[in-house]
């Protein structure tokens, strides 16, 4: 699987996969606290939430779709403001 590495730096790493996200889909926002994002899992809790209630259930089938496609973005937005940067030597 192709993925994107992001170093810091103390020298940490962290990697991104590429496309669709099959974790982020089955796990949906819990699998950002999993990967250490506590910001976005409370901002993708909110929408999950407010979603549901606007489209009368109907976002549990179309949210895992929508966070499996969103979630690199999401990713690679967080931990560059937390200061890491893409490494040049990726896949």
């Amino acid at each position: 699987m192709a993925h994107r590495t992001y170093r810091n730096q103390n020298g940490e790493i962290k990697k991104i996969a590429k496309g669709f996200n099959w974790w982020s889909f089955w796990f949906s926002p819990i699998y950002f606290l999993y990967k250490g994002m506590p910001a976005p899992f409370f901002r993708w809790w909110l929408i999950n939430t407010f979603m549901l209630i606007v489209t009368v259930g109907f976002w549990l089938f179309i949210g895992p779709i929508v966070l499996g496609f969103r979630y690199e973005k999401i990713a690679v937005d967080y931990w560059t403001e937390k200061g890491y940067k893409e490494d040049i030597e990726n896949d």
